[in-house]
């Protein structure tokens, strides 16, 4: 399947081609863009495949062919082209607004049709529901940390996209523009495209403000901590305990954040999480002071061995709320092997990676007020 950079014809005002290079100093420049859809190998025509081309719409004829005419051309001539179609995996490439020519997309069939899917869908501002252009959408396919199978599109005008050829299973839809957070959903993807429905996803403007809740507790007895402060990395606003230990801090700037909880009696706590359009719970562990400066409290600690090595720092630590694959935590270990998360009761999935050794993986069920600690990963050299 070609990923070259593919051009567009070009129409100056009136009906003037422009050749590559040409600059006409009156009036608006127009492109028209056609081209064909094939299959790979076989170059027949496919029909009916979905198109999006600089943020336009349009599907293939009986012929495989499009038009889409009079777009505008951009200042900045790289644009992007998506192409897909139930039973092919689906192109997406960038081309240019800077020569004639036709663009023609070879579609690579899947293996076995009975077992990939298609899905549609949409990207909206959370904050007006309108769509938006542009945006990346990847599907990815996972096997704990490990990519399986991973494609990508991009949104029209109308905040459409589609991607097809995904195989069965449980797969990961993120979607990404600019000046929007990034959003996640897991999708159970089903044969074909009818059984799918269809993935609306909405993003967040990274100047977005929201509520966030929580709980603080104390991580060995799991009991609430009434009176605590919690405030957040950039310290616009305190929130205080209720007896039943939850906060609520109000205009929440999106994006990373650092929580910070003090308590009489407790060490100083911090949380890192994603705050989103509607963030989950911010929980927060304490540990009592020691009357020292303690290592950071976790509710799931352990250590992790590399066979035949005389330390085991270096080892990256990954762990993740299990059914989801959203990345939940990271560190990298010292000499000691030792790791540490302070995170809420859940479902996770934990995984050790080191250049030169096999990955291993644990799955971890917490409980409230029950921390895993102790844990133990083993890693073995790859021959």
């Amino acid at each position: 399947m070609s990923r070259a950079i593919a051009v567009v014809s070009l129409l100056c005002p009136i009906t003037a081609l422009v050749a590559f290079g040409c600059a006409p100093t009156v009036g608006e420049q127009w492109a028209i863009a056609k081209g064909t859809v094939v299959e790979s190998g076989t170059a027949a025509p496919i029909e009916g495949a979905f198109i999006v081309l600089a943020g336009y719409e349009i599907y293939s004829d009986a012929q495989g062919g499009f038009l889409i005419d009079r777009i505008p051309i951009p200042e900045d001539p790289e644009s992007t082209v998506t192409v897909s179609c139930d039973r092919f995996r689906t192109y997406d490439a960038a081309f240019l607004f800077d020569a004639p020519g036709t663009l023609d997309v070879q579609l690579l069939p899947v293996v076995n049709p009975d077992a990939s899917g298609t899905l549609d869908g949409m990207v909206r501002n959370d904050a007006t529901e309108e769509p938006l252009a542009g945006a990346e959408v990847v599907v990815r396919i996972l096997s704990g940390i490990q990519v399986l199978d991973e494609q990508k599109a991009h949104t029209s005008f109308q905040g459409n996209w589609q991607v097809s050829g995904i195989p069965i299973g449980e797969a990961v839809v993120q979607a990404v523009a600019d000046g929007f957070l990034p959003a996640e959903q897991v999708i159970t993807v089903l044969p074909g495209r009818a059984s799918n429905p269809l993935v609306v996803m909405d993003l967040t403007e990274g100047t977005a403000r929201v509520e966030v809740r929580g709980k603080v507790f104390d991580v060995e007895s799991g009991e609430a901590i009434a009176g605590a402060t919690v405030t957040d990395d950039r310290e616009e606003t305190t929130a205080t305990t209720a007896a039943d230990g939850t906060y609520t801090l109000p205009e929440v700037l999106v994006g990373q954040r650092t929580f910070r909880a003090n308590a009489e009696g407790y060490d100083p706590s911090f949380v890192t999480a994603l705050i989103l359009a509607d963030p989950a719970p911010v929980e927060i562990g304490m540990a009592r002071a020691s009357g020292e400066p303690p290592p950071p409290p976790g509710t799931i600690a352990g250590h992790v061995r590399l066979q035949g090595a005389d330390t085991h720092e270096g080892v990256r630590v990954v762990f993740r709320e299990r059914g989801t694959n959203a990345i939940a935590g990271a560190m990298d270990t010292d000499e000691s092997g030792a790791f540490a998360f302070l995170v809420p009761p859940g479902s996770y999935v934990l995984s050790a990676l080191k250049d030169g050794y096999e990955p291993a993986t644990l799955d971890v069920d917490l409980s409230f007020g029950l921390p895993q600690r102790g844990l133990r990963l083993e890693l073995a050299a790859t021959s």
